[in-house]
């Protein structure tokens, strides 16, 4: 009895580091292969003799995912948006999208770390056969792809791997790059002289629309130009089918 429950013991915070990573997978927002979550799984235990390596590599995925959880779960993996979000959004922006983000994200990163914590507790000494088992596991899983390319007559790129961890880093460094660019190209037009003309400080109307598409105009509609817009019931709407039509029509109301 007193055996069994040495087991339990040591075997409660690996079946800990298996849910760590597997809400890890799924905070990076991928979609959810459980051959991946197996992979980094047994690739940590690996490590795991490691500790100088196993420790600081399990602390960083941790705090990452944690962080990301209530982005990944929300909008997906990272993007060119959430790359662009991170570095141009205000304070009161972020404060409105951390307060809209459902509670339930939030328990999801407790959750990712208090069995980090755990996982910082596991102490296992496999079989070399074992080890070589799972060694070969892991490697076919992340060099499927990267593989599969190669032998298409493609590059042989680990990059390119499914595994989320290393889809996470090539994603967050190609839009990284990506943004930097348009801000790069942003600056420079902003930075070229403006060859707009002085607007009139007297302009000829008191309201401009601009629209596009196909375009509905009214004719009775009490609050003018505005009604083109919200479309309200109690007006009578035409199709107009150029610009041009809309504008005429528009002059020759009382509202031009």
């Amino acid at each position: 009895m007193k055996l069994t429950k040495n087991h339990l013991i040591k075997l409660l915070p690996v079946v800990a580091f298996f849910i760590f990573c597997l809400l890890a997978h799924m905070a990076l927002g991928y979609r959810l292969k459980i051959a991946y979550v197996f992979a980094i799984f047994f690739i940590f235990l690996l490590l795991n003799k490691v500790t100088v390596v196993y420790r600081p590599l399990l602390i960083v995925l941790g705090v990452v995912t944690l962080v990301y959880a209530p982005i990944g779960l929300t909008y997906g993996s990272p993007n060119f948006n959430s790359i662009l979000s991170l570095f141009y959004t205000n304070e009161q922006e972020a404060s409105e999208f951390i307060s809209s983000i459902p509670v339930e994200y939030y328990l999801f990163s407790t959750f990712i770390l208090i069995s980090c914590l755990f996982s910082l507790k596991v102490k296992i000494n496999l079989h070399r056969n074992i080890n070589i088992v799972l060694f070969s596991f892991a490697l076919i899983t992340v060099i499927h792809h990267p593989l599969k390319a190669f032998i298409q007559g493609k590059e042989f790129n680990i990059l390119d791997s499914g595994l989320p961890e290393i889809r996470a880093v090539k994603d967050v460094t190609i839009n990284f790059i990506r943004v930097k660019s348009e801000y790069k190209k942003m600056q420079q037009i902003l930075s070229e002289k403006d060859t707009w003309g002085t607007v009139s400080a007297k302009p000829k109307y008191i309201t401009y629309i601009v629209v596009q598409g196909i375009y509905y105009i009214s004719s009775n509609c009490k609050t003018g130009p505005a009604d083109i817009i919200t479309n309200e019931v109690n007006c009578e709407l035409y199709p107009v089918d150029k610009p041009s039509e809309l504008i005429s029509k528009l002059q020759n109301t009382e509202y031009s």
